[in-house]
């Protein structure tokens, strides 16, 4: 399984949609009714969580960078010294990677 997290799931996400569409168009109250709405529901809050994932991966990238500069400032406010050079160094570096993404 080596697909992103994101390809992960909008397949499941989209294997959900498809499989509850015949269900919600399902009318009866007989005992099988309630089997399809019980298989529904389930494609129903699958659906949703997937979404709710999707979402999440969205905003990782801007929580890791904001990470990354809220750690850049309590290093910048370190005493001056060659630990905190260092620090700095590897950010400057860090940096490079991130403007080449």
């Amino acid at each position: 399984m080596s697909n992103s997290s994101k390809e992960f799931f909008e397949k499941i996400s989209r294997f959900c949609y498809v499989s509850k569409t015949p269900y919600f168009f399902k009318n009866g109250s007989n005992e099988k009714d309630k089997f399809f709405k019980g298989v529904f529901t389930v494609y129903e809050w699958v659906d949703e969580l997937c979404y709710y994932y999707l979402k999440q991966e969205k905003n990782l990238k801007s929580d890791f960078l904001s990470l990354l500069e809220k750690k850049r400032r309590e290093i910048k406010r370190l005493p001056n010294g060659k630990y905190k050079n260092g620090m700095l160094k590897g950010f400057d570096e860090i940096d490079k990677i991130l403007n080449d993404l």
